[in-house]
């Protein structure tokens, strides 16, 4: 049975996703991707940011911070961490683990239900800034 929101209670379970589904390029910073938090309940996005050139593996504190972030809205750790197979993503499960809060990977097609709508709605909201 696939994943949906009716099955989690808020701060239940958050997911770890890639907002952008390629690289946003900038004259300042090369090529970023955009990562997120988002609640699995509510679908709402706790936190996000931008790593340089897609790599999660040497972004340490911008985890911390995206953890940080996600944090300050409710107070409360998620028992779960959904994270999408095959994104480097060590220093999440550091920092998820440090929490004890339980990484659990999954398909990107199982958190699409959750994710589909923040993606477009980002992905319009990049090329409006583009002028595409």
């Amino acid at each position: 049975m696939p994943m949906n929101p009716s099955q989690f209670s808020v701060n239940e379970a958050w997911i770890f996703f890639q907002l952008n589904y390629e690289p946003i390029p900038t004259e300042m910073d090369g090529d970023l991707n955009c990562f997120a938090l988002m609640d699995a309940a509510s679908l709402f996005i706790l936190s996000s940011t931008l790593v340089k050139g897609g790599s999660l593996s040497s972004s340490t504190d911008e985890i911390g911070k995206l953890f940080q972030s996600a944090y300050s809205h409710k107070q409360v750790w998620p028992e779960r961490l959904f994270v999408q197979k095959g994104l480097q993503v060590s220093p999440l499960e550091s920092e998820a683990e440090s929490r004890s809060i339980k990484v659990v990977p999954v398909q990107k097609a199982e958190i699409s239900v959750f994710t589909r709508e923040a993606c477009q709605a980002f992905k319009a909201h990049i090329q409006a800034g583009l002028g595409q």
